[in-house]
């Protein structure tokens, strides 16, 4: 069933073009989840630090891993030389998942043997809903790459068996396949399936194995694990119970639960209801040996793959071949043989659920069908519509934090981590809202969606940190100091301390009057953000500068406040900070030229945003010219003083008319 060569290029861009357009709404997407914590706070790959790419674990000091992916960490770094923004990288993302289509495409008509049937599946695949978090979320470009790399490896196998001399296989293309399972295991681990991949090809459709593709892809194995401890002897992994509560099961309970967990995962790609970005605890509960639904549902699944290969063996090779290369190509995510950093994902099934279309595809290569393409045209497209459709819908979910963190806790109800970021969605629209009672609900929604996530997990010191920051909002500081100090011993247990409790504390503190521990604890902040590669905060630089100038040591506040404002120089607080330590300092001309500063990023923000208005910054400024007149008389400077003077009255006079525009509007009666 192959075509021109014509028709077969139009064919092939069939899935290529599906790719680009089932996800071209993720392209305005923001970063989300993920995304924040290992590319936007990413400053070594911002830098382009080249021992941050290819000598560090994966996650470097934001998580304890033994992940080395320094392929997908040189993608990022060179997006940030493309540009900062989320939409290139995006972008890039949207390029790769078309490719994946494509190779997918190459793949198939090699398999099947027909150009028609390929494209069909090809573009089903490049549609499946269950691939929007390994697309629109950028940091699913691991998945991406690895998946580019298996396909890409398998292709170049199955080139080597074609044309060789004697019919024999072609060492040239048996070792670019190598290189390309070597490029995948540096994007991500999951690449290590290719010799088997291969091997489980040949042994189902009962061709030739492609030995030394399968030899080169296992010395690509060897020689990345050896790099890999090279790279990370010394450092842990660490898993906690929230993220896959399997790591703490015994192995044959883990064994059985996994099995539970393939099935759910075939589940999610055929029928893609209620897709989640979040499965942590308690999603998906951890069944005991003495629950029989833990027997009939691990039993059940396994029997139904069994059964599929048994009854495909001999008269549907490509059957079996479909639900081998789903079970080979999820084995390594799976917890079935060793536990992993989490219990379920559903961008762990981009490459696997390439067994789905592959299986569809062989059902129209039965006698009964084969060489019939209307019904196949029929049934892929109206699958294609649909899933491109829900593809298209849930895109929108990843396109900002607040979007996707409230849809959370509608998709996964069970969880505490998705309570959890409901709660962080309702703190970010408080922070984006004026002042008024409808913000003070927001707060109240927050405080019940922390609530819910402690119900479910109550040793989350996460939540309670999040709920100390909530208290901090509503101006409960010392309740908040104490909920605060109680997540960050959980979250030291835990092993996944998060420096912001020291910020959110330091605050507290400030509020509390107590200025000394308020020093301490943004000092530990600040180094802990440095010890994490991540960029200095501004916030952090500016509170200091205000607990060391309540202490009364306002030499030691100045370079703190400096730092704040070359950091933020869009935030007029920042510069009245300043401006007001030069002032204590006896520097009225310095405080004036800040107070300029403040004034040109005030007039370019909203009023209810800060309380640094335009006409409290010309009032200041008045002020300080009044002192600055002051010495300049007793410099025995009179121009200079009548200069200030002259300055602090028109100062004064545009105060005034800057308060009459701030004035709010009496409603009409």
């Amino acid at each position: 069933m192959q075509t021109s060569p014509n028709s077969r290029w139009l064919l092939a861009l069939l899935p290529v073009a599906v790719a680009l357009v089932a996800y071209a709404d993720s392209l305005p997407g923001d970063f989300v989840y993920d995304d924040v914590v290992l590319v936007k706070r990413g400053i070594g790959l911002r830098d382009f630090d080249l021992h941050r790419i290819f000598l560090e674990n994966y996650w470097s000091t934001e998580r304890a891993d033994r992940n080395y992916r320094p392929l997908t960490l040189l993608t990022y770094a060179i997006n940030y030389r493309l540009g900062e923004g989320p939409c290139g990288f995006h972008v890039v993302n949207w390029i790769l998942n078309a490719g994946v289509a494509f190779l997918a495409w190459l793949l198939l008509r090699r398999i099947l043997a027909s150009d028609v049937l390929a494209a069909l599946g090809a573009s089903l695949y490049a549609v499946l809903p269950v691939h929007t978090e390994a697309v629109s979320n950028i940091v699913g470009r691991a998945e991406l790459l690895a998946s580019l790399a298996i396909l890409g490896a398998w292709i170049l196998a199955l080139k080597g068996l074609e044309g060789g001399r004697y019919g024999k296989e072609r060492w040239l293309s048996a070792a670019l396949a190598g290189a390309f399972t070597l490029l995948g295991l540096l994007s991500k681990e999951n690449s290590v399936v290719v010799p088997l991949v291969l091997v489980v090809w040949g042994v189902t459709v009962r061709k030739k194995v492609p030995w030394k593709a399968a030899a080169c892809s296992t010395l690509a194995v060897v020689a990345y694990l050896a790099v890999r401890e090279i790279v990370l002897r010394g450092k842990i992994n660490v898993v906690t119970f929230a993220d896959n509560p399997l790591y703490f099961t015994d192995p044959f309970t883990r064994f059985l639960n996994a099995l539970r967990l393939l099935g759910l995962s075939l589940a999610k790609i055929v029928f893609p209801v209620r897709l989640s970005a979040d499965y942590s605890f308690n999603q998906i509960p951890v069944r005991g040996l003495g629950d029989p639904t833990l027997w009939i549902t691990a039993f059940a699944v396994l029997a139904f793959l069994a059964l599929v290969v048994w009854l495909s063996w001999r008269r549907a090779p490509i059957v079996a071949l479909a639900v081998l290369f789903f079970l080979v190509a999820s084995a390594p995510t799976s917890n079935l043989f060793f536990p992993v950093g989490t219990i379920f994902a559903e961008r762990l099934a981009f490459t696997p659920s390439l067994g789905y279309p592959l299986f569809l595809c062989a059902v129209f290569l039965a006698p009964g069908l084969r060489g019939r393409l209307g019904p196949a045209w029929a049934v892929f497209g109206i699958l294609v519509v649909v899933y491109g459709g829900q593809t298209w819908v849930r895109n929108q979910d990843w396109s900002s934090a607040r979007s996707m963190y409230a849809r959370m806790s509608i998709d996964a109800p069970f969880s505490s981590r998705s309570h959890l970021k409901d709660a962080e969605s309702y703190v970010l629209e408080w922070q984006a809202t004026p002042p008024g009672p409808s913000r003070n609900v927001l707060l109240e929604k927050a405080k019940e969606a922390v609530a819910r996530s402690l119900e479910i997990y109550p040793e989350s010191g996460n939540a309670m940190a999040s709920l100390g920051e909530i208290m901090l909002y509503e101006g409960e500081y010392a309740e908040a100091v104490e909920q605060l100090a109680r997540g960050g011993v959980f979250l030291t247990k835990q092993h996944s301390f998060q420096p912001s409790v020291f910020l959110l504390r330091g605050q507290c503190y400030l509020r509390l009057g107590k200025y000394t521990e308020a020093e301490a604890d943004l000092r530990r902040y600040i180094e802990n953000l440095a010890q994490r590669s991540a960029p200095p905060d501004a916030r952090a630089f500016n509170f200091l500068g205000l607990a060391l100038a309540l202490q009364g040591r306002l030499d030691a506040a100045l370079p703190e406040f400096s730092k704040a404002t070359s950091l933020r120089r869009d935030l007029p607080d920042l510069w009245n900070n300043l401006a007001m330590c030069r002032l204590s300092l006896k520097d009225p001309a310095g405080a004036i030229e800040d107070w300029k500063r403040a004034l040109e990023v005030a007039h370019h923000r909203m009023l209810d945003e800060t309380e640094v208005t335009p006409a409290r910054i010309l009032s200041k400024m008045a002020g300080a010219s009044t002192e600055l007149a002051r010495l300049r008389r007793a410099a025995a400077d009179e121009e200079g003083a009548r200069r200030a003077d002259a300055d602090a009255a028109r100062y004064s006079a545009e105060a005034g008319r800057a308060a009459e525009k701030e004035k709010p509007t009496a409603p009409e009666r």
